[in-house]
């Protein structure tokens, strides 16, 4: 079969699944907790918002974009060892050129014991709708090619037999978290943090197809790690982390550091003076892509932005430009200094 003529076909048809698709991926992914696991709801903070914007291939006539957001809120257990989480994720990609889109909305919960002072271990369940559209009268495909040019008027021997698919899906995640800090207080460097865990997405194994087959969208197998080391008698920390995700026949490791320098500490007493902080961070993911990361914490909020230069094979078609993303969060209490304690 002769490839499709327009290279905006192809993001379509991986966005519809006509091969074994994956899942969209960021950068910033730990700043996405509730699309990266449904344990960590209600684990790092009272409450917390994010929101990201990712676009990709912009060397290319059509980029990819994807915006995502994550709200986790914490519930108090009756115990003082247990507390829960409830979170809500939701991602929303489309092609530039609107041939293709996809919606991805779950919801879920998450239950955390205190196994000593300073660690906890959580689990977490979420569930929710995928739906991907395509618009099938905006593609050309290599069967409506003649042999000189294009035409328009030869059938689709490809064979899109729906627009839109929606289907049921879950997912469910497993957290080990350890912090000697005080609800993640970084003030005066003495903080050690580190969290890890696993989760499996698509446990019903979704259908994914534009053509009435019966393909299913694989299960996604992701494992991560993010942690947080100050140094003693500096304003620095160091944050390395990793995430690897297998899906199918796909596989992603993604794997860095950042370097997270003390702006200012915040007044004790008067309230007059505002922590902040500025990091600085770079990452690889392996065989596709090399990423550099800024982000800027005052008080309450961070915002953060990123850019993948490619370095896959591809390199020669996108001139090494990968694609940017922004992220936004608001967390409560002041992660520079909150509560006594995390639970």
């Amino acid at each position: 079969m002769k490839k499709p003529i327009t290279i905006i076909s192809v993001f379509v048809c991986l966005l519809g699944g006509f091969a074994e698709a994956q899942d969209a991926h960021f950068s910033q992914f730990d700043k996405l907790p509730m699309v990266l696991n449904p344990g960590l709801a209600g684990l790092n903070f009272k409450t917390q918002a994010n929101a990201t914007y990712r676009s990709q291939w912009t060397s290319i006539n059509a980029a990819f974009n994807s915006i995502a957001s994550s709200f986790d809120q914490r519930i108090q257990g009756k115990g003082k060892n247990s507390f829960f989480g409830v979170g809500l994720s939701a991602i929303s990609d489309y092609t530039g050129s609107r041939l293709g889109s996809g919606l991805d909305i779950k919801m879920g919960g998450s239950g955390h014991i205190k196994l000593n002072e300073m660690s906890t271990l959580g689990l977490g369940i979420q569930a929710g709708l995928i739906q991907k559209t395509i618009n099938a009268g905006g593609l050309q495909w290599g069967s409506q090619y003649d042999g000189n040019a294009y035409n328009p008027a030869l059938l689709n021997a490809e064979g899109i037999a729906l627009n839109n698919v929606k289907s049921l899906d879950a997912a469910a995640g497993i957290v080990y978290s350890y912090n000697e800090s005080d609800f993640l207080r970084i003030t005066g460097n003495k903080t050690f943090q580190f969290t890890t865990g696993l989760t499996v997405s698509h446990l019903n194994k979704p259908k994914n197809s534009f053509n009435g087959s019966d393909e299913r969208l694989p299960m996604k197998f992701a494992a991560f790690g993010n942690s947080l080391v100050s140094l003693p008698n500096s304003t620095l920390s160091i944050g390395p982390s990793f995430l690897y995700q297998l899906q199918g026949k796909f596989s992603e490791l993604l794997v860095g550091t950042r370097f997270r320098f003390m702006l200012q500490e915040a007044s004790k007493f008067t309230g007059f003076r505002t922590a902040s902080a500025a990091s600085l961070g770079v990452y690889l993911r392996n065989k596709d892509a090399l990423i550099a990361m800024l982000q800027y914490e005052i008080s309450n909020y961070s915002i953060g932005f990123s850019y993948d230069m490619n370095i896959s094979s591809l390199k020669s078609y996108s001139n090494l430009r990968g694609g940017f993303e922004i992220s936004l969060r608001y967390a409560a209490p002041n992660p520079f200094g909150g509560g006594k304690s995390r639970i």
